[in-house]
This record gives structure tokens, sequence and C-alpha cells, in this order.
């Protein structure tokens, strides 16, 4: 028996971000859950005003480990708190690969530029969250190294497959 907010097991993770100070990124949230197996999916996105991510692992057991390892944690120091609970889902659809989607089992999918603005014209842009500056990146890189990279002693090029 698990929580009744959702199911006490699967390969999806529901992650719900509090006290953000630090945009969550595909970059970010790889390095944090990639130790714990293979990442196949990984959605960010805003609801309620809350940020939360969906991360779909290759197995169970991957994600149960994620979460076991993970809950209550702090990406940054002091903030960015992540809070976990298994998704319903169990396998998320990602259309393209940008710095808030991507889908590590499809390479061929479109990439979006983080940069840019939106090439799908009015409709996604206008909706969509504003893409980090050049400035705002910098200033994202410069800050102290991830707490729980740093912890877990994995290198921050450890990116992706």
């Amino acid at each position: 028996g698990g929580m009744p907010s959702g199911p006490d097991s699967g390969n999806v993770l529901l992650v719900t971000l509090s006290n953000v100070l630090h945009p969550m990124t595909v970059e970010v949230v790889s390095q944090i859950m990639g130790g714990y197996g293979t990442l196949e999916k990984i959605n960010i996105f805003n609801k309620n005003g809350k940020t939360q991510c969906l991360v779909q692992f290759s197995t169970c057991e991957a994600a149960a480990d994620a979460m076991d390892n993970l809950q209550g944690k702090n990406v940054y120091n002091n903030c960015n708190t992540l809070h976990i609970v298994y998704s319903n889902l169990c396998d998320i659809t990602i259309n393209h690969n940008s710095d808030r989607s991507h889908d590590y089992t499809c390479p061929s999918l479109p990439t979006l530029p983080s940069s840019e603005p939106s090439l799908v014209g009015g409709g996604l842009g206008s909706h969509a969250p504003r893409a980090m500056s050049a400035q705002q990146q910098a200033a994202a890189a410069a800050s102290p190294l991830l707490s729980l990279a740093a912890s877990l002693n994995l290198p921050l090029s450890a990116i992706g497959t």
C-alpha cells in the first residue's frame, strides 16, 4: 500500500519543486536523475504556479532508486527542493527536444533552439515559458555547483547518454 495520491510503483516519476530559485532544465534533471538508471524522457512544465517535471526511466527499479535517494533533497544549496511521487503515466509524450523536454529514445525529434524565439509561430511561442536569455544562462552557469551533483560526485559533463 502506498499513498492514496498515486500508484506505489512505476517507471515514471512526477517531481514537484518547491522554493525554486534557479530555473530547472533538462540538463539539470538529467544530471540529478541519470545516476540511478537509464533516462528515457524528461518533461518540465509549470502547473498551478509550481514547477514540475516528469522523469521516465527504462525500469521501475531505477525510478524507485531515484525516488528513495532524492526525496526531499535540494538541487541547489537550500533551494529547488524535490518532492517525488509516482506518476500514473507509463509513457510520456514528447513532441520536440528543448531545454524543457527531451526524448532520449527518439534522437530524430526536432530540437527547438533554447535562445531563439520558437519557430512554431505565434501559437506555441505566446504561451510557452520564455527561454532564458544569454545573460540568465550565464548567471545560471555561474551559480554554485549543483549540491546534489556535488554530493554524488557527478561530473557536470556527464549529461545524456
